[in-house]
Order: C-alpha cells, then sequence, then structure tokens
C-alpha cells in the first residue's frame, strides 16, 4: 500500500534540495500530490511500474520550473536558503537537507540541480533520470559530470558527532559575546567564509567575507552593534543546529546563525536575516 506519508516527506526534502524556499516547496509537493489523486481515482496509478521515483522526478521537474520562473541573478546581494526546522525523528530519510548542501545546490543550474539531486539522493541511474525529463540519457550523464566537476571540492563537511556540534556551538558563541579574539582564531579555519542574506530588506554583506581575520573583525563588529537585549535560541534540527537572535522580547527570530563545521573548526558561517525567510520558524 502507498504511503502517502512518508511519500509527501520524501517529495518535500526533494522540492527543498532543489529550491531552498519552504512555500514553493510546498507548493511543488501539493501540485504533485493532486496529480497523484488524481491518478488515484482514475485507476492510473497501477500503469505507473516504480511510484516514488516516478513522482520524485515529477517534483524535480515542477521545481525546474519554479527555478526558472525565479531568476536568482536578480536577487539583491547574497542568496542563501530559507532555514527550516526538520523533524528529528527523520535524520536518517537519506536526505540531506542540511542549510550548507542546499547552498552548495544552488550554485548549479537548474538542469544541473536536477540530474545531481536525482543521482546521489535517490541513486537513480541516467536512464531513469531520463524517463520523465526534457533530457536525454546522454544530456543526463554530461549533467552530472558537469555539476559534479563544479562543486566537487566545496562540499560542507558537518561535524558528526552532535555532542561536538553542540559544544562548538557554545563556544562560538561565548567567544563572539566576550569578544574573545584569541578563542575564535582556534575556531575558525584560516578559509572560513561567511554568507549573509538580507534580501535587499536588512542590513547584510552584500558580497561574501573570506579570511578568518577579516571575518573575525566582522563578527566583533556586529556584537558591538548590537543590543544587549539581545536573547538567543539554539534549535536542533536534522542535520543542522540553528542559532536563533532576537531582539528584546520580539516573538520572531531578526537573525539566524548557521555554522558549518569540520571536527572542531567552524569552515563556513551562514547569516539568513531575510525577514521573508524566518517566517516559517
Amino acid at each position: 500500500m502507498l504511503d502517502l506519508k512518508t511519500l509527501r516527506e520524501t517529495l518535500f526534502r526533494t522540492a527543498y534540495q532543489m529550491l531552498g524556499e519552504v512555500e514553493d516547496a510546498e507548493d511543488v509537493v501539493q501540485e504533485v500530490l493532486v496529480d497523484l489523486s488524481q491518478k488515484i481515482a482514475t485507476d492510473k496509478v497501477a500503469a505507473i511500474e516504480n511510484l516514488n521515483g516516478y513522482y520524485v522526478r515529477a517534483t524535480v521537474y515542477k521545481s525546474i520550473n519554479y527555478l526558472k520562473i525565479k531568476k536568482r541573478s536578480e536577487y539583491p546581494g547574497v542568496w542563501l536558503p530559507e532555514p527550516y526546522i526538520f523533524p528529528s525523528h527523520l535524520e536518517h530519510s537519506g536526505l540531506d537537507v542540511s542549510f550548507g548542501f542546499v547552498h552548495l545546490l544552488s550554485k548549479l543550474n537548474p538542469n544541473e540541480r536536477a540530474v545531481f539531486i536525482l543521482r546521489e539522493s535517490f541513486e537513480m541511474s541516467f536512464k531513469e533520470i531520463a524517463m520523465d525529463l526534457p533530457f536525454t540519457e546522454a544530456n543526463c550523464r554530461k549533467l552530472y559530470q558537469r555539476s559534479k566537476e563544479k562543486i566537487q571540492h566545496k562540499a560542507p563537511l558537518n561535524v558528526v558527532d552532535q555532542h561536538k556540534k553542540e559544544a562548538l556551538t557554545q563556544q562560538f558563541l561565548h567567544s563572539v559575546r566576550t569578544g574573545d579574539m584569541e578563542a575564535l582564531l582556534q575556531l575558525l579555519v584560516e578559509e572560513i567564509t561567511i554568507y549573509s542574506d538580507g534580501g535587499g530588506k536588512v542590513a547584510a554583506a552584500t558580497v561574501p567575507i573570506q579570511g578568518v581575520e577579516r571575518c573575525i573583525k566582522f563578527l566583533l563588529g556586529i556584537q558591538k552593534q548590537a543590543s544587549s537585549n539581545i536573547r538567543v535560541e539554539i534549535k536542533n534540527s536534522e542535520s543542522n543546529i540553528l542559532i536563533l537572535l532576537y531582539e528584546a522580547s520580539a516573538s520572531e527570530p531578526y537573525t539566524v546563525v548557521v555554522l558549518d563545521a569540520s571536527e572542531d573548526k567552524i569552515r563556513t558561517i551562514y547569516l539568513q536575516r531575510n525577514p521573508d525567510k524566518l517566517k516559517f520558524l
């Protein structure tokens, strides 16, 4: 029997990987499930050999259309995904929805992203990928190779152990709060990058900040300007630890910080400040 709950969760994660935006991902999934309900009503489901694979490809295809409509080249400044708290009980779903990975996928064009996700996340053959997508098997192979070349040296390296992640997060927060430059030098890799997304609506760095000295200066500058009434909340989500920053008694965060790390060093810091992308928290 078809498990609709599991299918919906899989399709949402797939759409989120493709789009990095929650509402658009939900819209895509809804369209796909409407199609499924119509097929069930007309007994056309039985003719589909691999139902899950068919609807995963349909989700990816619809996501391509969304991406082509929303031209991110017109986005003001740095584009980052929407932070989202995925249920921890689905941690082993096999679909990497970490913030760093979804940001990495955004570097690929829609077609490359589609083939990469179907190949890497679902281990589909190029023949399977080409079944319901507007590509030939040979095109899929080329798109996959091109996507691998683009991101092979940029893949996010997340701390595997949850306790290490939590300890590193606390050390980072304490070092920034106290302005401890020496402690930050020990926590950050030399080639660290900070990405900041304000969506053109709030202050944010319009280009990535690179290098440990520049990044520390940036972080300590933010700390000096910040109000003393800032409240910090840490949320554990699938593949991510989210640091939510609130002004005084505000009920909605004004910034979400995500750390990407390898072992005991922070490699990338993401600051999501666009208020439109914080509403799902």
